[in-house]
């Protein structure tokens, strides 16, 4: 199905299955597509600003320069996924599942990345935040 360039700004599309979707350029901020199914959907340039995500599945799709900023992706699957020159600045994406997707060139300032699995990933040019220790008080 193609809905490029299409306008689903604020809108509900939870629990959608959108797989195979090419949803490119599309504007999907502030829309919620939580546990949607969007595997091997083309997201190329897609505005997902401030989007709700959580436990959606994008495993295999390609998601090259998706705008992610302060979405909420707790949980989604990205396994498999064609991560490029896609921006999360500041979005959660604790719990969230990379493995062996491939990461070039994105953007994670100020993500939370808490409890993410990247095992197998591929990233390039993609540094990753250190785990902040945590202090303790001393008495």
């Amino acid at each position: 199905m193609c809905l490029r360039e299409a306008d689903f700004h604020v809108i509900s599309l939870r629990e959608a299955d959108l797989s195979d979707t090419d949803l490119s350029e599309a504007d999907l901020s502030e829309a919620d597509l939580s546990e949607a199914i969007l595997t091997w959907a083309y997201l190329n340039k897609a505005n997902l600003r401030y989007t709700q995500l959580s436990r959606a599945d994008f495993s295999g799709a390609d998601l090259s320069e998706a705008n992610f900023h302060g979405a909420n992706l707790q949980g989604v699957s990205f396994v498999g996924a064609y991560l490029i020159k896609t921006d999360f600045s500041e979005a959660d994406l604790s719990g969230a599942d990379f493995r062996g997707a491939a990461l070039v060139q994105v953007n994670v300032h100020d993500a939370n990345l808490q409890g993410a699995n990247f095992d197998k990933a591929r990233l390039i040019d993609t540094p990753l935040p250190r785990p902040r220790l945590l202090a303790t008080s001393r008495r």
